[in-house]
């Protein structure tokens, strides 16, 4: 039996204040439904490592700060479901070999979603984000 590792580890967060700046004014803008992306490729030398990534639900939408954690909680949770699937399309596309990933998934919507339909849109936002890595 073959265990994989599908846990969302702190070595896969995005948190300096400098490489978000960096991924909001340089960043490849993604969107699929309520959930957008913005990607950076930043060029690294040594091991291919994860994705980084931060999860933003913007005040101005979602008003409650208990919606916005559920929210949170769904997007990471679909992303930690989802990662090594990306991580393989992304590797596919040779974009991983030479540069690190950096990633903000954004919520886009005032409307709530359940936890199926947060996870179809993350679906979707991956194939648009490994179709776009490849014309680049």
């Amino acid at each position: 039996m073959v265990v994989s590792n599908f846990k969302f580890t702190v070595h896969e967060r995005l948190k300096h204040r400098q490489s978000i700046d960096l991924v909001f004014t340089q960043g490849i803008k993604f969107k699929s439904g309520s959930l957008g992306a913005r990607v950076y490729l930043k060029s690294e030398s040594g091991e291919i490592n994860k994705p980084k990534i931060v999860i933003m639900v913007p005040k101005r939408l979602i008003a409650k700060a208990h919606d916005r954690n559920r929210i949170k909680r769904h997007i990471r949770e679909s992303y930690r479901l989802q990662s090594t699937a990306f991580s393989h399309a992304l590797q596919a596309a040779g974009v991983q070999q030479l540069s690190g990933v950096y990633m903000a998934l954004i919520w886009n919507s005032k409307q709530l979603s359940d936890w199926k339909l947060i996870q179809l849109e993350m679906n979707a936002l991956f194939k648009t984000i490994a179709a776009g890595m490849v014309k680049t």
